[in-house]
């Protein structure tokens, strides 16, 4: 039998920040992960939003919301359940309000709660939380309330295994479809 356990029981929850630009020439420019980065489970870096601003905002905001490598990002708001995991390559940068960074602890791994989080019963019920009249938001409480399969390290690999191979094979097939769709386009009688 499957045991759960709330999110918040298994993960810290941080919360992304808005960051005002300034108009400084002393500014300093800053990465700023935001939903649109997140593409195929993972951060497109390379339309990554640039923001220049104070060192003292920096230094206020560095240490609680810059992402770090094995974070699992989730999407609350606007685009829901939207998700992807921090490689080394993107660690080190801030992160939008509309997501919530995951640090997973010891026993889980980040990438299987990417699984999890993945899942058609996580996203349903994300989808069925969302609230608002102009823009759809996922409140936190229903967020740190997820029950999440715990499972041992080698079904944890496993689901992993499982869920990186669909995922690629997704892709595989979309950039087929896409191939046809310019052939097909470029078809002449």
């Amino acid at each position: 039998m499957t045991n759960y356990l709330k999110l918040s029981e298994i993960a810290e929850i941080l919360p992304g920040k808005i960051i005002a630009s300034s108009t400084s020439k002393n500014g300093k420019s800053i990465s700023y992960v935001r939903i649109t980065d997140m593409e195929n489970y993972s951060i497109n870096t390379k339309n990554i939003k640039k923001i220049k601003t104070d060192q003292k905002t920096i230094d206020k905001i560095s240490k609680k919301f810059t992402l770090k490598s094995g974070d699992v990002l989730l999407s609350t708001q606007a685009t829901i359940g939207k998700t992807a995991i921090v490689t080394p390559k993107t660690s080190g940068n801030f992160f939008s309000s509309a997501i919530l960074a995951l640090r997973t602890n010891s026993e889980i791994k980040s990438e299987y709660l990417h699984c999890v989080l993945n899942s058609k019963k996580i996203q349903d019920q994300l989808q069925k939380s969302a609230k608002g009249s102009v823009i759809l938001r996922v409140p936190n409480q229903i967020i740190r309330d997820l029950k999440i399969p715990i499972e041992s390290a080698k079904k944890q690999q496993e689901s992993i295994k499982k869920f990186k191979n669909l995922a690629k094979n997704i892709e595989s097939n979309i950039k087929t479809l896409e191939k046809s769709k310019k052939e097909l386009s470029n078809y002449r009688i």
